[in-house]
């Protein structure tokens, strides 16, 4: 994937925020009939949808900057993280820590709860498990289990407020990159500039 000229990536950022919309729409259609377990899938999924956004945004920053090194452990990492479920997991629960941390420091409202989102980096796999119990029948202390059974209505709900928090982050993240790009190039050259500086 790091092999990608810059314009595909691009048209990859594009349809990987248009895919997730596609989903949340018909997750909500699916909510209006009842079928919880399987917009409760799909809502998981646009999620993992907008991580690959902001992964892709990243990746066309840094080829942009022509300052990050894009040695074997980077490509590596882009390749990783785009594909596997557990690490886009982890990077969405980690940007939701971060926009907590900032607002402390600036008196906001904070997002979610704390150690919600903590348990969340420490044990990805669990809304990885969660999305495949809400598609398929599943054994859980030694009994059957249908996804009816493991997804309500507000799993759903919440579920959606998470997605309307980062679908905001991730659409002024996309909208400032192809609209001011010079100007967001720029500013993440300083911010790698001044991050190598303090760790040295």
């Amino acid at each position: 994937m790091t092999e990608l000229a810059v314009i595909e990536i691009e048209n990859g950022i594009t349809k990987c925020y248009e895919n997730s919309i596609r989903l949340i729409e018909d997750a909500k259609l699916l909510i209006k009939s009842k079928r919880n377990p399987t917009a409760f899938a799909l809502l998981q999924l646009s999620l993992e949808e907008i991580a690959k956004t902001k992964i892709l945004i990243r990746l066309a920053l840094e080829k942009r900057s022509e300052i990050v090194l894009m040695d074997n452990d980077r490509k590596q990492y882009f390749n990783r993280i785009f594909s596997n479920h557990i690490e886009k997991n982890i990077l969405s629960s980690i940007t939701d820590k971060t926009f907590n941390e900032f607002a402390n420091r600036i008196n906001l409202q904070t997002f979610r709860n704390e150690q919600t989102i903590q348990n969340e980096i420490d044990n990805p796999k669990q809304l990885d498990i969660k999305k495949q119990n809400a598609l398929y029948v599943y054994i859980e202390r030694k009994k059957f289990k249908s996804p009816t059974e493991s997804i309500s209505p507000t799993d759903c709900v919440e579920k959606l407020k998470i997605i309307q928090f980062r679908f905001a982050q991730i659409t002024n993240l996309k909208n400032y990159y192809f609209t001011k790009t010079n100007w967001f190039v720029e500013r993440f050259k300083e911010a790698i500039i001044q991050q190598t500086k303090t760790n040295h």
